[in-house]
């Protein structure tokens, strides 16, 4: 199954992205596609995600540096015409969050939204941090339990991350907790096996 020139009448590649040997192991199923491929690497269109995927160094270099493309396609062409279903009503806050996502994003909004929060990543801005950030850890170093299995992330790197971004949004590090749900709620979105609720 050579899909190094595929065609609309090529069969289909399926894969469900959700099978858990799938999901715990995909290395040998990228292995297959590319032992099938040829000199440009793979080129599938993948039924269960409804799209062409592409491997290969030099493909995925090209199209990474294609200004053609990029992560927006709805602010020139409609839903209805892409054969896309309309988004369920559920979905709405999440949408809202994701329309002014620097994921999302494409010049000139991006580029506008970058320039604004640039100012907070600046090396010399971020070299100030250093102090506040040698503190904290030290502050939670010592607050570890001796003789006794601590969890590195979520007794350490978990809390030094929240507290540092707390302290550049200018917020009480005691809203931690809260950022930290906020952000666990919207990762859920992109986990397979998500539920209606979530």
């Amino acid at each position: 199954m050579n899909r190094a020139t595929p065609l609309p009448a090529d069969p289909p590649f399926q894969q469900s992205p959700t099978d858990p040997a799938f999901y715990s192991d995909p290395y040998p199923t990228y292995a297959r596609l590319h032992a099938d491929a040829g000199p440009d690497g793979p080129i599938i269109w993948w039924e269960n995600y409804g799209h062409w995927v592409f491997g290969g160094l030099d493909t995925v270099n090209a199209l990474f540096r294609d200004r053609r493309l990029g992560r927006q396609i709805l602010h020139k062409v409609s839903r209805e015409a892409l054969g896309w279903a309309e988004r369920p009503p559920h979905l709405a806050a999440f949408d809202a969050v994701e329309a002014h996502s620097l994921l999302e994003l494409e010049p000139p909004d991006h580029t506008r939204l970058r320039g604004l929060i640039n100012r907070a990543f600046v090396s010399r801005h971020i070299e100030t941090l250093g102090p506040s950030i040698a503190q904290r850890t030290a502050r939670l170093l010592a607050g570890l339990p001796t003789g006794v299995p601590v969890g590195a992330i979520s007794q350490l790197a978990e809390p030094l991350a929240v507290g540092t971004i707390a302290d550049m949004l200018g917020i009480d590090e005691a809203a931690g907790p809260q950022l930290v749900a906020w952000s666990h709620a919207m990762v859920r979105m992109y986990v397979p096996g998500r539920t209606h609720d979530e």
